[in-house]
């Protein structure tokens, strides 16, 4: 579903080129969920963007279901490919309400039904039809983060990419959220593409994983293989070493 290939990604500051991204390739399969890991400043959020079409390659390319994403991608793609951001309360339109802010992409993809499908975008996610004319600054933060999961939902893609999806919130619903994305996945056969910075939370999530350092994949392993701490390379050692 998703092939990243040889993608590099430069900036330009002052007379000098910060390669933020340096010919990372991945591949992953249609309905799985795969784990990208790194500290702050690594290249997970750029490579996110990239994936998005919110960032132009420098060289390199990424496929989603089979097409070439390009800059601004069209309507089309927008449909099948959706992002939960990091910090949901900046995500979501403060002077919305959460029935205009599902309704809003509905709106823009022509849906019919929208009321109905609304409704049923936030029973996906727990919430029940006395969030629907709340504010976001009525809710939780976990309300907030199903608030933003519900209006990816609403427009039915197949493919999801979550950045940091529970950094902001409190253990316990850390819980709420991660169990709620993955009973998700399984319903709808979406494929997840989650950034985080959490080794514990990737292994419980996903299939297989990335170890992102300084723009480059240092490492490609299964959940199983972070579990029994059977990996290579000696970035990824000193990474789980600091989690543990």
């Amino acid at each position: 579903m998703i092939k990243i290939e040889a993608v590099s990604v430069e900036f330009y500051i002052k007379a000098q080129v910060l390669r933020a991204l340096k010919e990372v390739s991945l591949h992953v399969p249609q309905g799985s969920v795969f784990g990208l890991v790194g500290e702050s400043g690594s290249g997970k959020t750029t490579l996110l963007r990239t994936m998005m079409g919110l960032q132009a390659t420098t060289s390199g390319r990424v496929r989603i279901g089979g097409d070439v994403v390009p800059q601004n991608p069209p309507l089309s793609f927008r449909r099948r490919v959706q992002m939960v951001m990091q910090d949901c309360y900046a995500s979501l339109n403060p002077v919305h309400t959460v029935d205009q802010i599902i309704g809003e992409p509905l709106a823009i993809h022509r849906f019919d039904d929208p009321e109905k499908r609304i409704l049923q975008a936030l029973k996906d996610v727990g919430l029940g039809p006395e969030h629907r004319f709340r504010f976001p600054h009525q809710l939780s933060g976990g309300q907030r983060q199903r608030v933003a999961i519900a209006r990816c939902l609403a427009i039915e893609p197949q493919v999801m990419l979550l950045d940091e999806p529970t950094s902001a919130l409190d253990v316990s619903i850390q819980a709420e959220i991660v169990n709620l994305v993955m009973r998700l996945q399984r319903e709808k056969g979406l494929t997840l593409f989650i950034i985080s910075h959490d080794l514990p939370l990737v292994a419980h999530m996903c299939d297989r994983l990335a170890i992102m350092h300084k723009g480059t994949i240092r490492e490609v392993i299964t959940s199983q293989d972070l579990i029994e701490r059977n990996v290579v390379d000696d970035y990824t050692k000193e990474l789980l070493s600091a989690s543990l």
